[in-house]
């Protein structure tokens, strides 16, 4: 917690809290330079349960990941909406390029502990404009419509596709429209990852 207040620039109320991280870094995806994620920290005195999907990467490397969805600020409305609903049967199943094998299940977030979402290129989603503001909505589990989430602070867009959706390759609109280049960057991701900036944009707490 002091590490929040000190590094981070804010305090934290004890029990759940989220972060929103922006990583500066070439995703090989024309205009956007950013990716995001968010991260969810129990600094509570006790754990509490949360679904992680523990999956195998296509790099081999065991990995895992919150479940998450998008949404975007409406100024017509003044009111939140999706920007991505992740729908909870296909959140941790195999994927192309991504999970070669995966499993939902339910762990102890110990406190201190501080599990992330997958990252991705926010900006990149349709309809989105620099200036747009987003937030991650973290589901503890995906499983159950009555489960909590925890919500995080806004964040603010600042770049868009630089190329138009409608005259791309048919097998390039598909992977965009289903997040191929939107959540997973291209090219040596250890690359990427050594050349990125993090950068503290915003937080949210729940409290136990």
């Amino acid at each position: 917690m002091e590490h929040h207040e000190t590094v981070l620039g804010h305090s934290v109320a004890r029990g759940l809290h989220t972060d929103v991280v922006v990583l500066n870094g070439s995703i090989g995806t024309p205009g956007i330079t950013k990716t995001y994620h968010a991260v969810l920290t129990n600094f509570g005195s006790l754990p509490t349960t949360v679904n992680r999907c523990e999956f195998i990467s296509d790099t081999l490397t065991p990995d895992g990941s919150v479940a998450f969805r998008l949404g975007r600020w409406d100024s017509e409305s003044l009111k939140w909406a999706p920007l991505f609903d992740g729908p909870a049967r296909s959140y941790c199943e195999p994927y192309p390029l991504s999970k070669i094998e995966a499993n939902l299940a339910a762990r102890w977030l110990w406190p201190g502990e501080s599990p992330t979402t997958e990252w991705e290129a926010t900006a990149a989603r349709p309809g989105l404009k620099p200036g747009a503001s987003a937030r991650f909505v973290i589901d503890l589990d995906p499983r159950d419509p009555e489960s909590r989430e925890i919500s995080t602070d806004h964040f603010l867009l600042d770049e868009t596709l630089s190329v138009d959706v409608r005259a791309l390759d048919p097998k390039l609109k598909y992977q965009l429209a289903v997040g191929d280049l939107i959540r997973r960057p291209q090219g040596d991701p250890i690359a990427n990852l050594l050349s990125a900036r993090p950068l503290e944009l915003g937080s949210a707490s729940l409290l136990n």
